[in-house]
């Protein structure tokens, strides 16, 4: 695990990460997400793509000492506001449409004014678990939090889900070593 993050948190390796499919039209024009986290080139085969960017470090040794070493955080303050936002989906709207906005206008997004209703805002909500968390594979976390049955990705694919497969398998050593089964 270490070798592949080592890797794609390399400025080389960023080359490696693109989304397959539109983005632009996930993203408002002017949300900061989209100016900083993606940069639009041709792949290897000279397809334009969009390349996630939002990993790299600068190759030059002088700039790369400017950044401390990649970290994973555990939770983001963006991560709170929807997760507070989300519970107050189906009780308190226009509360959590005051989490929700509050991280849009961080991203210089537009914010929304009203919902028809809870579900409406709850899709507002995993859209923006979408864009805020491109990449980092955070978004899973939600589609569990809510026990849905389908997992979508950028490309419009779903996966069906089911309790087994939110479940993680214990880890070898945990099962040799630890007694577990």
């Amino acid at each position: 695990m270490k070798d592949n993050s080592d890797y794609y948190l390399a400025p080389k390796g960023t080359d490696q990460l693109f989304i397959s499919s539109p983005v632009e039209k996930m993203f408002a024009t002017d949300d900061i997400r989209f100016k900083y986290w993606l940069i639009q080139k041709k792949d290897v085969y000279e397809i334009d793509r969009y390349f996630v960017r939002k990993f790299e470090r600068p190759e030059k040794v002088e700039e790369a000492e400017k950044y401390s070493e990649p970290n994973v955080p555990l939770i983001k303050i963006s991560e709170m506001y929807l997760i507070a936002a989300e519970c107050l989906s189906e009780t308190n709207t226009a509360e959590a449409l005051t989490y929700l906005n509050k991280l849009k206008s961080e991203r210089v997004s537009p914010v929304v004014e009203n919902v028809a209703n809870s579900a409406e805002l709850l899709e507002m909500i995993r859209t923006e678990y979408h864009r805020e968390f491109l990449s980092e594979g955070q978004t899973f976390f939600m589609y569990k939090r809510l026990a849905l049955d389908r997992m979508t990705n950028f490309s419009g694919l779903t996966e069906e889900m089911d309790e087994a497969k939110y479940i993680f398998p214990l880890p070898k050593d945990e099962i040799q070593f630890g007694g577990r089964k």
